[in-house]
This record gives C-alpha cells, structure tokens and sequence, in this order.
C-alpha cells in the first residue's frame, strides 16, 4: 500500500504523460553505419517484463529446438523466425532500401507495417544488429540507444 501525504494543489507539478517515445538510432556495426531504424525507446516494467519473458521462451525453444534431428525440425518456425516475430512491431520504420525491377532504388518497407518476413531483405548482421538494441536493451531496462554491446 502507497502512503501519501497531502501537498497543496499550487506545488503539484504538472501532470507527467508516459507516452510512447520513438526515435531514431544509428548502426555502429561496421559497414552497416548510416543505417537507421525508427524503434520505440521507452517501455513501461509492465511491457518490459512481458517482452523479456516471450524472449526467455524463445531461448528456451531455442535449445529444444537444437536438440530436434534435422528431419523434425522441418515445418517448425526457427528461433530466429520467433524472434523476428517479436521485435517487428518495434520497428515502425528505417531506411533500408533496396532495387524494383528496373535497378531504381525504392524503400523496404519496416517490419512493423510489413511482417516480420521483411527482415529477408537486410543483411544477418543488421538484423543482429537490431536484436541486441531491441530486445537486449529493453531487458537490461535501459531502452533502446546508441550503446555497444
């Protein structure tokens, strides 16, 4: 139980929103500098701690799934294929881009308006990339920045 005690309404601050913060961060990975995703950089413990649990059984279905023979693991959703399906909705936009059919460059839609398949366009390392700021920093309840892992 919360205990409070009264203060007079002329020393109350203003009211503090806990809104959704976006914004921007940079890749550090070598080669993979001016790529940029548009993530979500706050999480409230509530949405922290589900997002770290779905992550904990992933890595769990991780070692399951390893110890699975080859011809069992067919028709079975990858770890990685669960982990793309989880941090997609993070990604409201980034500045991949990649070529139509005639060589013109055109944008790569974001995971978080594409699906989680859309990660098939960028290379593994910006995907990894994207993992450790995403579900990495939100565990350690720092959100998502620019730091090194």
């Amino acid at each position: 139980m919360f205990v409070t005690s009264a203060s007079p309404d002329d020393n109350r601050p203003a009211p503090f929103p806990l809104d959704e913060r976006w914004g921007w961060v940079n890749c550090e990975e070598e080669g993979f500098e001016g790529f940029a995703i548009y993530v979500r950089k706050n999480l409230r413990n509530d949405e922290r701690a589900a997002l770290v649990e779905e992550h904990d059984k992933i890595l769990a279905y991780q070692i399951e799934y390893m110890e699975l023979p080859l011809p069992e693991r067919e028709g079975k959703p990858s770890p990685r294929d669960r982990e793309r399906v989880l941090i997609a909705p993070y990604i409201r936009d980034w500045n991949a881009t990649g070529l139509d059919e005639t060589g013109n460059p055109v944008p790569v839609p974001p995971p978080a308006a594409a699906g989680p398949e859309v990660f098939d366009a960028i290379y593994p390392e910006m995907f990894d990339w994207i993992v450790r700021h995403v579900l990495l920093g939100y565990r350690a309840g720092k959100g998502v920045g620019s730091w090194r892992v």
